[in-house]
C-alpha cells in the first residue's frame, strides 16, 4: 500500500473532526483566500502560507491542481523552505495505518470502545423507530455490496464508529474503482515536490503525534454522547449521505476559487443544517485539541522557521481562518498576513484582491 493512500485514509478520519467546528468560533478576518503572505518589520524575508486539502475522494483536488498555479511554482523557487504539518513519509506512520487497517478488513477487529455495551440486547432497540432501524440497516447493506468493500458486521458497533467505517471504506473503494493509486494527496505532492527541488522541509508536530491524536479523538467522539443520540446521528448520515457529498464538492469548487470566506460560510451552514451534534459540549474537547490547540503550538515554530528565513508553510485549509485561526494568530504577534490572489485575471468577474507581495508583483 503505498504511504500517500495510507496518508489519505488518515485524512478521512481527520476530516470527520475538522468539520465539527462551532459557528460561535467563526470569524471572517478579510477577503482572501487559499494563499497569504507573512511578512514583519525587521525582518526582510518574506513568508507564505498556504492552505491545503487533505481530501482523497474521486472529487477532491489532488495535487496536480497546484502545481498549475504559477504564483505557487514562483514561491516555491523563492522559499528556502517547506514547512508541513508531519512527515507522512515517516515509516511510524505506515506502520500505524497498516496495522490498524489489517485489524478492521482482516481480523474484524475494533478498539474495546468501538462496541456496544453489553446492556444493549439488540442494534435495533438503539433508534427511535423501526422505520430508522429498516433505513439504516438496508443503507448499510447495499453499501456492503458495491465492489471493494471490506466485509463488516455492524449490529455490535457503536453508531458514530459505523460513521468512520463508512467514510474509511467508502472513500477507500472510490479510489481502487477509479484507480487514483497515482492521485497524490495535496500535503504528500507538496513534501514529495520539496524534496524532488532539494528544499529543506521543517515538521509542525511528529507523525507519532498527529496519529495517536486523531486515535485518541477517535475514541473521544464514540464516548461522549449517548447512545440514542448516536443512533440519531447514524440516521441522519445514511439519509444525507448525497448531501455530505454535496458539501464536499462544493469546498473543492471554493478552494478552486480562491475562495475563504466562502468555504467558512459554506462551512457554517453545513453544520447548522446537516450536523445537530453540533451544540454538545462534548465538541468543545474535540475542537480545542485536534484544531485550537495546535494553532496555539505552531504558531512559535512558524515565528521560529520565518525569522532567519523564507518559508512556505502548507497546513490543513481549516486552520488559516477564524478567531483562533492561524492568520489571526499570526497578525496578533504582529506579523502582516494579506491574501495572494492565485489567478489574478484568469478568473472572470471577481472582485481582484489587492496585493503587494513580490511573487504577485512579478507575475502581473
Amino acid at each position: 500500500m503505498k504511504k500517500h493512500y495510507i496518508f489519505s485514509i488518515v485524512c478521512i478520519i481527520l476530516g470527520t473532526y475538522i468539520r465539527a467546528y462551532s459557528q460561535s468560533e467563526s470569524y471572517s478576518e478579510s477577503e482572501g483566500g487559499i494563499l497569504w503572505e507573512i511578512s514583519k518589520d525587521g525582518n526582510e524575508k518574506k513568508s507564505y502560507l498556504l492552505g491545503t486539502l487533505h481530501g482523497s475522494s474521486k472529487t477532491d483536488i489532488d495535487y496536480t491542481y497546484l502545481d498549475t498555479l504559477q504564483v505557487y511554482k514562483k514561491i516555491l523557487d523563492y522559499v528556502d523552505a517547506i514547512g508541513v504539518e508531519c512527515d507522512i513519509s515517516d515509516s511510524i506512520f505506515e506502520k500505524f495505518a497498516v496495522e490498524d487497517m489489517h485489524n478492521y478488513i482482516k481480523l474484524k477487529k475494533y478498539p474495546s470502545y468501538a462496541y456496544l455495551p453489553d446492556s444493549i440486547n439488540s442494534f435495533a432497540s438503539i433508534f427511535k423507530d423501526t422505520a430508522q432501524f429498516n433505513f439504516v440497516n438496508n443503507f448499510i447493506y447495499e453499501f456492503k455490496k458495491q465492489d471493494n468493500i471490506p466485509s463488516f458486521s455492524h449490529y455490535q458497533l457503536k453508531p458514530v464508529f459505523i460513521i468512520n467505517l463508512l467514510k474509511l471504506y467508502g472513500r477507500g473503494a472510490e479510489s481502487i474503482k477509479e484507480k487514483k493509486e497515482n492521485k497524490m494527496v495535496m500535503d504528500y505532492g507538496i513534501i514529495n515536490h520539496a524534496k524532488s527541488i532539494n528544499k529543506p522541509l521543517l515538521y509542525m508536530e511528529s507523525t507519532s503525534y498527529q496519529y495517536k491524536l486523531i486515535k485518541n479523538l477517535d475514541s473521544i467522539l464514540v464516548t461522549i454522547f449517548d447512545i440514542p443520540m448516536q443512533a440519531e446521528y447514524l440516521y441522519k448520515y445514511c439519509r444525507d449521505y448525497e448531501k455530505e457529498n454535496d458539501y464536499t464538492k462544493k469546498l473543492n469548487e471554493l478552494y478552486i476559487k480562491d475562495d475563504l470566506n466562502g468555504i467558512e460560510l459554506t462551512r457554517e451552514k453545513f453544520i447548522m443544517e446537516e450536523t445537530k451534534l453540533i451544540n454538545h459540549p462534548g465538541y468543545t474537547e474535540i475542537i480545542n485539541e485536534l484544531h485550537y490547540e495546535r494553532n496555539y503550538n505552531w504558531i512559535p515554530l512558524i515565528k521560529e522557521y520565518t525569522e532567519k528565513r523564507s518559508c512556505l508553510i502548507a497546513v490543513g485549509l481549516l486552520h488559516l481562518p477564524g478567531k483562533k485561526g492561524l492568520i489571526n494568530l499570526l497578525r496578533k504577534e504582529g506579523y502582516r498576513v494579506e491574501p495572494v490572489d492565485l489567478h489574478s485575471s484568469q478568473i472572470n468577474n471577481q472582485k481582484a484582491i489587492k496585493v503587494s507581495t513580490p511573487i504577485a508583483q512579478e507575475l502581473k
